[in-house]
């Protein structure tokens, strides 16, 4: 079926058809991301039309989720029960969805084969705390050192002023992963450019806490897919799901300020009812190595 601007989507016989209208573009920012707020409103807008049958790419992200990460998670007396629209919050109804849709099964499998044939191996418990580290040239660092607005950010200087400090970064890390006793090793999910700092967290945490990478879990997965060209063709968007799946299953998360792909994780782990204390943003390490780097500084 082909693409062709202008259309709606419409059922017949259990499928989608193309037909007629597609909401109206001139709505939609020229640049940057789109971010729908929490409003009937402001949504029919985009998409004025009755028809049942829709397809909203990325809808955890367009349309802003942040509120599920607001009070309690619901309960799962609350989840057996058909929901009531009259009552529920927004906030009560995103967990509903977002509990509802988890990753695909065979993601989930291969994450749970990883935790049980590899972690479980190196872990008695599993008990592992999870790093999504971000903190990049290119990508995440793109509005520091382009946009002046964000230039003498506390976030960005920080950031920028810690970055080529591995060492120290490590040393915060392994005291954040020591003051822990139960956890028994770290996964790290990071962009091949971190190698200095994995590097350096091995060097400083010893040989007996296990550490591992996205080698590893790129292995176990190509292992149970030995030759599927699908996976192969579309490596990178399956990869990046498979490790926030791991990273969502972890016991401690030190998740990355400013990132969606960490944004999705906290809010599926809040949904999940896991303790806010078990999910910690990690830009707290960086503030500790900039105050130790500037000790003179309040």
């Amino acid at each position: 079926m082909s693409f062709v601007p202008g259309q709606e989507l419409k059922k017949d016989k259990n499928m989608c058809h193309l037909e007629n209208s597609i909401p109206n573009n001139k709505l939609l920012p020229k640049g940057g991301p789109i971010h729908l707020p929490n409003s009937e409103r402001v949504l029919k807008r985009f998409y004025a039309s009755k028809g049942k049958c829709a397809l909203w790419v990325f809808p955890y992200h367009c349309i802003q989720f942040n509120d599920s990460l607001i009070g309690n998670a619901t309960s799962e007396d609350q989840l057996n029960d058909s929901p009531d629209l009259s009552s529920e919050s927004n906030a009560d109804l995103m967990r509903r969805i977002i509990r509802a849709t988890p990753r695909p099964k065979y993601l989930r499998n291969i994450a749970k084969s990883f935790i049980k044939n590899v972690i479980k191996q190196k872990m008695l418990n599993g008990k592992y705390l999870a790093l999504h580290w971000r903190y990049n040239h290119g990508d995440w660092l793109y509005h520091c050192e382009r946009k002046l607005k964000y230039k003498k950010s506390p976030v960005c200087d920080a950031v920028l002023e810690t970055i080529d400090k591995p060492k120290m970064i490590a040393a915060e890390i392994v005291d954040f992963f020591n003051a822990r006793p139960e956890l028994e090793g770290i996964y790290i999910a990071a962009p091949l450019e971190e190698r200095p700092l994995i590097d350096a967290i091995k060097s400083s945490i010893g040989e007996t806490v296990p550490i591992l990478i996205g080698d590893s879990l790129m292995n176990h997965m190509l292992s149970m897919y030995p030759n599927c060209q699908w996976m192969e063709d579309n490596f990178h968007d399956i990869f990046s799901s498979l490790e926030q799946e791991i990273c969502s299953l972890s016991d401690t998360f030190l998740y990355a300020a400013g990132s969606s792909w960490s944004r999705n994780i906290m809010m599926e782990r809040h949904a999940r009812n896991i303790p806010d204390e078990k999910s910690l943003e990690n830009m707290a390490l960086l503030f500790k190595v900039r105050k130790k780097l500037h000790p003179e500084r309040k």
